[in-house]
């Protein structure tokens, strides 16, 4: 959903795995990044700043430049 630009089902499914699955910087990335496109910028930054912490420990977090240039423009 989030690459074809549907945010508000992205974030109800995400929303979902992170319930589940909520120590994964991956899924947190996603969430945050379709948040930030739905346009809830507080919700947004809580998931990308929980995504980087989560991968430092993680070492391998791919996606964590990406978030930080997504946070600098929240």
């Amino acid at each position: 959903y989030y690459k074809k630009g549907l945010h508000g089902p992205a974030v109800e499914q995400l929303q979902r795995v992170v319930a589940k699955a909520g120590d994964s910087a991956g899924y947190r990335f996603h969430l945050g990044m379709a948040l930030a496109g739905k346009g809830d910028k507080a919700a947004a930054r809580r998931e990308l700043e929980e995504a980087l912490r989560l991968g430092e420990k993680q070492q391998n977090f791919a996606n964590a430049e990406e978030a930080r240039r997504t946070l600098a423009t929240l």
